[in-house]
């Protein structure tokens, strides 16, 4: 007979642990998102004799023409890398309720009652998620002083991340 999973409300520490965890996962999805953009521009015609080595005091980097550099480093390349990265957290929270990182701390991602969050909730807490990182992380030392132990995206957009008990 299986026995029923008891959660508890997840800490600071594993919460920041399991944020590790996906900044790997992350790297390797903006390694994948910007050959995607490379392939785009090689399909656009731009030569790659166009996209050059530019030495600087801390060694060298990959530089375009100035003609596509907008392209490769200007808005549109970072609206979709934030896309890319939103698409990445939105699709596991709402897949399995919890992320990579999430899922090796054993924590998930539920609303207040208990229940797998709405799209609009998935939203929200994403974008406040990066408000709160981006504000030296305040947003997360939030959970410090709650009494439920929400960070601040979560006490806004109705959800929390519970942990696991290893009954």
């Amino acid at each position: 007979m299986k026995q029923e999973t008891s959660y508890y409300p997840a800490g600071l520490v594993v919460r920041l642990m399991s944020l590790i965890y996906d900044l790997f996962l992350l790297f390797a999805v903006g390694f994948v998102y910007s050959a995607l953009v490379m392939m785009l521009v090689t399909s656009l015609g731009i030569e790659p004799q166009n996209l050059q080595l530019s030495p600087t005091d801390e060694g060298y980097f990959m530089q375009a023409d100035e003609q596509y550099q907008p392209l490769l480093q200007g808005f549109l390349f970072q609206m979709g890398l934030g896309a890319t990265v939103l698409a990445f957290y939105m699709g596991f929270w709402r897949w399995r309720g919890a992320t990579l990182g999430m899922q090796t701390w054993r924590l998930r991602l539920t609303t207040l009652e208990g229940t797998p969050p709405s799209n609009k909730q998935l939203l929200v807490r994403s974008l406040l998620g990066l408000l709160s990182f981006c504000c030296a992380g305040l947003g997360y030392l939030w959970i410090l002083f709650d009494g439920r132990k929400l960070a601040f995206h979560d006490r806004f957009s109705g959800t929390r991340v519970v942990r696991e008990s290893r009954d």
